[in-house]
């Protein structure tokens, strides 16, 4: 586990059994870790936002937030890429997910894999 944030202390507050006192540590600022909200601006980064939107259980999903991040883990990773691969008619594996965590890293992937594994017919010479 990585930690989302880190608060800096002098000290930590003590109960009077000199124990940490949990109920007054101060609540992290994740602010500055947050990025801006990009939304989706194609159909298709429609679609993927609105399956991680339904699988995330979240309002709103951007296409340069990191899946994990957001609330994703390897469960949830797997359920991803089916409803992404039925919905996309292209296969979409689990390490996918994994390796290009945003909408916009997995869409420059899958198309850059399109572009060189296309198929050139070749006629008769």
């Amino acid at each position: 586990m990585v930690p989302g944030a880190l608060v800096v202390m002098d000290s930590f507050p003590l109960t009077i059994n000199g124990k940490l006192d949990k109920r007054s540590l101060p609540d992290p600022d994740f602010s500055g870790s947050m990025e801006a909200y990009m939304a989706p601006r194609t159909e298709l980064e429609i679609a993927v936002c609105n399956i991680w939107k339904e699988v995330l259980g979240l309002d709103r999903v951007g296409i340069t937030d990191n899946f994990f991040r957001i609330g994703g883990n390897s469960i949830l990773a797997i359920q991803v890429s089916h409803r992404m691969s039925k919905a996309l008619d292209c296969y979409i594996k689990v390490s996918d997910i994994f390796q290009f965590s945003t909408i916009t890293k997995l869409h420059n992937s899958k198309k850059s894999y399109l572009i060189n594994n296309i198929v050139y017919e070749q006629g008769e010479i």
